[in-house]
């Protein structure tokens, strides 16, 4: 992978997803969704995916207002992209090729902190390299924004379709950027470099 230029968290150990909750949720996508590592650099619709189980590996840190949280996750790029652990993180593979997350999660309102990771995804039980933390991520279909568009506007997309966040539901509390190294370096009229991915399912008939 090559290195990019950037401007710019653990699941609870053990978690076992409920499998035929899953696998009733794809028996009733089949031939609707695909893969995530079929997502594509430069798509311009709004897609929904199917995230297999997956570990997130990656450098964390806190963020948010409170004290002990930094304001903004930008010099955690630059600090992490020159360390040895991403030289490490780099060789694992990947579910989605050539490409790395900046991934929200463990909010807590108290303190309105959350770690944010500059990670990379890879399958199920990949070894965690010295110096990195990650968190295990249960199979869920996911929203994936297009490129430079806000979570807002992800989020009610995805409403008007009949899908609402998961966030709530153990092993989803989590939001990510990703990047797709042929996207890197394009024009950014909003200031945003990533598209947002947001684990989903859809929304119960009343």
């Amino acid at each position: 992978m090559s290195e990019p230029i950037r401007k710019r968290k653990q699941a609870p150990e053990g978690y076992s997803p409920k499998q035929p909750e899953i696998a009733s949720m794809m028996q009733e996508h089949t031939g609707q969704v695909r893969h995530i590592g079929e997502i594509q650099p430069f798509q311009q619709e709004f897609e929904l995916f199917y995230l297999p189980a997956c570990r997130v590996i990656g450098v964390e840190q806190t963020y948010g207002p409170e004290p002990g949280g930094d304001r903004a996750a930008a010099p955690q790029w630059g600090r992490v992209i020159q360390s040895e652990a991403w030289e490490k993180m780099s060789t694992l593979p990947r579910v989605i090729p050539r490409s790395c997350f900046g991934w929200t999660c463990d909010y807590k309102p108290d303190t309105k902190t959350f770690q944010y990771l500059v990670a990379v995804l890879t399958p199920a039980e990949t070894a965690v390299p010295d110096g990195c933390q990650f968190r295990d991520v249960p199979p869920t279909l996911v929203a994936a924004g297009r490129w430079a568009e806000s979570l807002e506007q992800v989020i009610e997309k995805m409403k008007q379709l009949g899908y609402s966040s998961r966030w709530g539901e153990e092993g989803c509390e989590w939001n990510a950027e990703l990047y797709l190294d042929e996207e890197e370096h394009l024009p950014t009229p909003n200031g945003q470099e990533w598209r947002w991915l947001i684990p989903c399912k859809q929304e119960e008939a009343k």
